[in-house]
């Protein structure tokens, strides 16, 4: 697994995961806080703790707070990405595909003027615009303006400007990249067609509360769950589902726990599921399912919004900016999938989306902004990934016969104590009876009476 990170201090990290098995099996025998130990800012050949999954990072940019990023998408394939910072600088840039290689190129640069940068506002998506068309990028901003740039990052002649809707929070190409679905604060979701640059789309607020109050509106994010039904999260916890086939106003709105939600991503085709994030790192899943007509369907107490939800995942202590579910499967045909993301605690987490455990926890150093993942192992040469298995192959034979040594110097040394024992035991008693016979009163009185026996015969 590859993860492109974008960072507050306008840092980009690939974070390259080497191995899903290994980590998903390090899941029982390795504790995922240990594993920060092990990771370091730059290229890692291999983790000091056999257990550990072998992670690398590489970096790319300079640590300042004026170049934050502000947007970051993959570039015209795997392995490129887009980015655009505070200073309004857009860099097309190529990734490292070698292992030894930590180099990054930049293939283009594009630089939006600072009078038009104050106008435009913060980037809100830079993308490539089309799956056809590669070369062709879209970007975003806060205040609805709409540009494209070609391949060598410069305006495109040949595609129109538009312009949106300012107070834009969130904009995400759907259906084929035909469509922009966008929303804001006090911007309500919208889908605009650029074919005839004109909205398809466009919702209504809910009613008014039990109290005659009107809602207020802020898009943070939004998804699609199919081709008529879309999900957008607001800063007032609330979780629309719009079906624009139906009616403007939501089908369904779910005001749900305490914290405002930033982060919103979907299960997968087919599923109604969603995952949802907050401001104080939880994610929670959703299964936004249409009510019934006998059901409640703008639920504003938690206990009826509690029958949505299925499920919480742990493991974050900050606000969650991104979130990615990468899905694959394996040899055998079952489903795999993993979910990614970070935020303010400088953690990037790999929940197993079926276990919600956490598989790997890696550190960054910096705040994240963006991150999107890929299933991309591919990419990783085939070569390193067998000189891996070798090396580890190794590793255990070396540890093995480490071990029998071991083992067998234990053995020689317990012999040869046992042997030293049973010598000294016969010294032992030989010295005590040398004490005795030195130390005997009978003996010495003996000397005594011969002696005066002598000397009374000479007397005599």
């Amino acid at each position: 697994m590859e993860v492109i990170i974008g960072t507050d201090n306008g840092m980009v990290k690939v974070v390259r995961i080497q191995s899903m098995k290994q980590a998903e099996y390090n899941q029982s025998r390795f504790n995922v806080k240990q594993a920060t130990k092990f990771v370091q800012d730059g290229f890692r050949k291999k983790p000091e703790d056999e257990n550990a999954p072998g992670i690398e990072i590489l970096s790319y940019g300079n640590p300042k707070m004026e170049n934050e990023i502000e947007a970051m998408h993959w570039g015209r394939n795997l392995t490129e990405f887009i980015v655009g910072d505070k200073k309004g600088v857009i860099k097309l840039v190529s990734i490292p595909t070698t292992i030894n290689l930590q180099q990054f190129n930049t293939v283009a640069t594009y630089t939006v003027p600072q009078p038009q940068k104050k106008e435009y506002g913060k980037f809100v998506t830079i993308r490539k615009f089309s799956n056809s068309d590669p070369n062709t990028f879209i970007c975003v901003t806060e205040q609805g303006h709409t540009f494209f740039l070609d391949s060598s990052l410069t305006l495109h002649d040949k595609q129109p400007t538009h312009q949106l809707q300012k107070n834009i929070s969130v904009a995400k190409l759907i259906q084929g990249n035909s469509f922009l679905a966008y929303g804001g604060e006090e911007n309500e979701f919208k889908l605009y067609d650029f074919a005839t640059s004109k909205p398809k789309f466009t919702a209504r607020n809910v009613k008014h509360d039990t109290v005659d109050l009107r809602q207020p509106v802020h898009v943070t994010d939004l998804t699609a769950i199919s081709d008529n039904e879309f999900v957008t999260v607001t800063k007032y916890r609330q979780i629309r589902l719009y079906d624009i086939r139906a009616q403007r106003r939501p089908v369904l709105s779910v005001v749900y726990g305490n914290n405002p939600f930033t982060r919103v991503e979907h299960k997968g085709p087919g599923s109604k599921n969603i995952y949802v994030t907050d401001t104080m790192g939880k994610i929670f899943e959703f299964e936004m399912r249409k009510p019934n007509t006998k059901e409640v369907r703008h639920t504003w107490a938690e206990k009826e919004a509690e029958r949505f939800a299925v499920g919480a995942f742990g493991g974050y202590s900050g606000a969650v900016r991104s979130l990615q579910l990468v899905k694959s499967k394996t040899e055998e045909g079952e489903d795999k999938g993993w979910l990614v993301g970070g935020g303010l605690d400088r953690f990037i987490n790999v929940h197993d989306y079926k276990t919600r455990k956490v598989v790997i926890k890696v550190y960054v150093k910096q705040r994240i902004n963006f991150l999107f993942a890929e299933k991309i192992l591919d990419n990783v040469k085939k070569e390193k990934m067998e000189q891996d298995v070798k090396e580890e192959e190794e590793e255990e034979e070396e540890a093995e016969e480490e071990d029998q040594e071991d083992w067998e110097e234990l053995e020689e040394e317990e012999q040869d104590s046992d042997e030293s024992e049973e010598e000294e035991k016969p010294q032992k008693g030989g010295k005590r009876k040398r004490v005795e016979v030195k130390g005997g009163r009978g003996g010495g009185a003996g000397k005594g009476q011969q002696q005066n026996k002598k000397e009374k015969i000479k007397d005599g």
